[in-house]
């Protein structure tokens, strides 16, 4: 299972320049939320250079977040691109079952939201879909 994850985290990470082609530059990080410590969650979006976006949620605590709003900067069809409580990485599988939809509704100080299932110990990293 572990195996499993790492191939799929450096696919991931070598498809899309949101995670790497900005590194140095500050530019490619931007803070969803730091200061979630009531939730012992963490939310940042990666940048490319090309536009590209990731949202990436992490929870360090050991329950689920269920129904946990996250902002983002665009509207429309966010995929699933990675979620590492999935069952076939050895985890309790809560997720979003692949794909979650961001509303009009502003959080963080962006203009869309969507709410997520965020799992225990785990991170989700989620992309547009494209058009």
């Amino acid at each position: 299972a572990l195996t499993r994850l790492v191939r799929d985290l450096n696919a991931e990470y070598r498809a899309n320049p949101a995670l790497w082609s900005l590194d140095t530059e500050p530019a490619g990080f931007e803070w969803i939320d730091a200061n979630d410590a009531s939730n012992n969650t963490f939310s940042w979006l990666r940048r490319g250079d090309g536009g590209e976006v990731v949202a990436c949620v992490v929870n360090l605590s050991a329950v689920p977040h269920f129904d946990y709003r996250v902002g983002l900067p665009a509207g429309g069809t966010w995929l699933e691109t990675l979620n590492t409580d999935a069952l076939e990485y050895g985890g309790s599988g809560v997720g979003n079952f692949g794909a979650v939809q961001a509303e009009p509704v502003e959080w963080h100080g962006r203009p869309f939201s969507t709410q997520l299932s965020v799992p225990p110990l785990g991170a989700l990293w989620l992309t547009p879909a494209p058009d």
